[in-house]
């Protein structure tokens, strides 16, 4: 006799037995479950596979010479289908959805606070993930939400735009006319600079003239004389009356001369 005990995660224990003396079988399971026995192994056959159909499946067989029994573990991976899009203004989504077990989702150079996540589990045992990233920073225009899962051979990168906020694009309107006059300033100052320029190469090339050969000196008429003759009779006056007489003498004894200036 041959027996598989089925212990599903989600419902009460079941078998499906097959009695070779008799050869008679019990299905206590469901239909998509047969086994079939052979001379020397004994099989158990699912079609169909469902997510529900995880669980423990012992096979025991019983014989004149003993019982032998086996266990092993049935795990269902279900592959999800991921995509990225869109909501809001400045929110993206990424959703996993019909996983088993639940896919893992994370995105690049995201804070905890930045992203909310939702698991719902569906009526086929599968679950569906939606993660939902809302950058902080106004200059973010990208985002990318990478997806594990154990039916990936490696994991899945989406990637998607993020449109400008509403506030980089109030900056643009304002930072454009700005840089426009800027722009147009420094053009002004250059030709400005390139005009004075030639205004002074031209000047310095008018200007330009020969040196004088001989130049006109005006020399102001004065009377030395008239001053030297009032010095010397200020000095005069000052030191000792003299008479004529006597300066004619020192004239005569030391061959002094007047001169006149």
């Amino acid at each position: 006799m041959s027996t598989w005990k089925v212990q599903h995660l989600d419902k009460p224990l079941c078998t499906v037995s097959f009695i070779i003396t008799k050869n008679e079988t019990y299905n206590g399971c469901n239909n998509r479950m047969h086994q079939d026995i052979g001379t020397k192994w004994v099989t158990l056959t699912l079609e169909n596979i469902t997510v529900s159909d995880e669980g423990n499946y012992t096979c025991e067989v019983v014989n004149e010479g003993g019982t032998l029994t086996g266990t092993i573990i049935l795990e269902v991976l279900a592959k999800p289908f991921a995509l990225i899009t869109l909501t809001g203004s400045r929110s993206a989504e990424c959703r996993a959805v019909g996983g088993h077990p639940a896919t893992t989702v994370w995105w690049n150079s995201a804070l905890l606070n930045e992203v909310s996540d939702t698991t719902s589990i569906e009526k086929n045992k599968t679950s569906t993930v939606i993660s939902t990233y809302t950058p902080v920073e106004d200059n973010e225009t990208e985002a990318t939400c990478t997806v594990h899962h154990p039916a990936f051979p490696s994991p899945l990168i989406l990637t998607i735009k993020i449109p400008a906020a509403a506030g980089m694009k109030n900056m643009w309107w304002v930072l454009i006319p700005v840089v426009v006059i800027i722009v147009i300033t420094v053009i002004i100052l250059l030709l400005w600079q390139i005009s004075g320029l030639r205004t002074f190469s031209a000047n310095k090339r008018g200007n330009t003239s020969e040196p004088q050969e001989n130049p006109t000196v005006i020399v102001e008429d004065v009377e030395p004389y008239a001053s030297f003759t009032q010095k010397v009779n200020t000095i005069y006056n000052s030191t000792s009356e003299l008479s004529e007489a006597k300066m004619k003498d020192l004239t005569t004894d030391y061959g002094i001369q007047k001169i006149r200036f």
